[in-house]
């Protein structure tokens, strides 16, 4: 779907390259999609609820089977918590199909799950 406010132009380019390249046609790109945007989608679930949590209980729930990712009880809860929201940012930020990211974001208002936890988390909106 062509973004909003493109030129008549952009929108023609934009259906050509659609259907040339049989985007919604072919099942192992709408598999990959699908895929891609439920591991994003695991991820934004992590980063909101360590925004959320309010003790190393909730920080090391967030990151439940994130296995690169220990808690250091040891240290500052507010440190910790800072450190783990930008493991798990640089995590979504460095997955290879950012294009599917970028849908998220505008296509969060259909989806109330995303919705939710863009709420909880807005500031994933500016990566």
């Amino acid at each position: 779907q062509p973004k909003l406010g493109a030129t008549s132009r952009e929108c023609e380019k934009a259906i050509y390259t659609y259907t040339l390249l049989g985007l919604n046609t072919r099942d192992v790109l709408l598999r990959n999609r699908k895929k891609a945007a439920q591991n994003y989608r695991d991820k934004l679930d992590k980063y909101a609820r360590a925004s959320i949590a309010s003790d190393f209980e909730g920080l090391n729930a967030a990151v439940t089977n994130h296995f690169n990712l220990l808690i250091d009880n040891t240290k500052d809860f507010a440190q910790e918590k800072e450190r783990v929201k930008n493991y798990l940012k640089k995590d979504i930020l460095d997955d290879p199909f950012p294009c599917i990211w970028a849908e998220m974001k505008r296509q969060q208002n259909l989806f109330p799950v995303l919705q939710q936890l863009f709420q909880q988390a807005p500031e994933a909106l500016t990566w």
